[in-house]
């Protein structure tokens, strides 16, 4: 149903994923970024993103986002602080009649899990 090997393969009449692509980096050999995107006819999920630092091996940051049709949150963001490998800050955006943005820094493992859900 999925490729694994980076490809992907389009179903936009069943609302299924897209596609789906993870790339390795080749000093490392360790998953440089994930990428999963969704139809944007489903108003689900439009793209989820997942970037490993090379230094560290940890996540340096996380995306997922919306459709814009559909007025709910265009886009997550979380970045990761490399020295401390804890969630640097939050940003949430929202479009619409009420579009606002927050910037929350975050200090503590379990904000990292919450924000590891997101994806």
């Amino acid at each position: 149903m999925i490729a694994l090997n980076g490809g992907k393969e389009e179903m936009p009449k069943t609302n299924q994923v897209e596609s789906r692509t993870a790339r390795v980096s080749p000093k490392t050999n360790q998953v440089e970024s994930r990428t999963a995107r969704v139809s944007p006819k489903t108003n689900q999920v439009e793209s989820r993103t997942a970037r490993v630092s090379l230094k560290t091996n940890q996540v340096k940051s996380r995306t997922a986002r919306v459709s814009s049709k559909t007025d709910q949150v265009e886009s997550k963001t979380a970045r990761v602080s490399p020295k401390t490998n804890q969630v640097k800050c939050k940003t949430v955006r929202v479009r619409g009649k009420m579009a606002h943005m927050q910037k929350i820094t975050q200090k503590t493992a379990a904000d990292m899990s919450v924000s590891a859900a997101v994806l």
